[in-house]
C-alpha cells in the first residue's frame, strides 16, 4: 500500500506572494509489498473536482516495503493572487493493486498574497544629485 506521509504536501515559502517561486514536496511511503515503478501526478485543484494536471506524471522507481521517497515540484513565478489548491495523486491510472486506494491523494490549500501596495524603495531629494547642476 502506497500512501502519503502525515504532513501531506508542504510548500516553501509557507506564505508566498505573486511572482514567488514555490517549492513543493510530498513524501510517499510504501507500507505494503514491494512495488514496481509507480507514477505521481501533480494537479492544480482537486482531482475529482475539475483539477488539471501540472506537467506530465512523475515516474517513481520501484519501492521496497517501508521505503520512503520525497518528490519535489517547483512552481516558478506564481500568479495571480488568491487561494490555491494543489494535489498529488499516486498511481493515477490505478495500475497497482493496493489494500487502500483512499490514501493515494494528498491536498493542500494556501493563499498567494498580492504584491504590497507600498513602495519598496524611496528616493529622497537629499539623495538626488543632478549633473551638470544647471542647464543653459
Amino acid at each position: 500500500d502506497l500512501r502519503f506521509g502525515a504532513a501531506g504536501i508542504l510548500i516553501e515559502p509557507a506564505s508566498p506572494m505573486v511572482g514567488d517561486t514555490i517549492n513543493v514536496r510530498a513524501t510517499v511511503t510504501n507500507v505494503g509489498r514491494e512495488v514496481g515503478s509507480v507514477q505521481l501526478q501533480w494537479m492544480n485543484g482537486l482531482p475529482d473536482n475539475g483539477g488539471t494536471p501540472i506537467g506530465a506524471p512523475v515516474a517513481l522507481p520501484p519501492m521496497a516495503r517501508n521505503e520512503t521517497r520525497t518528490i519535489h515540484l517547483e512552481l516558478p513565478n506564481v500568479r495571480p493572487a488568491g487561494s490555491r489548491t494543489l494535489s498529488a495523486v499516486l498511481d493515477p491510472g490505478q495500475q497497482i493493486n493496493e489494500l487502500d486506494e483512499s490514501n493515494n491523494v494528498a491536498t493542500t490549500t494556501f493563499e498567494v498574497a498580492p504584491l504590497p501596495l507600498v513602495p519598496d524603495a524611496v528616493l529622497l531629494r537629499a539623495d538626488l544629485t543632478v549633473t551638470p547642476p544647471s542647464v543653459n
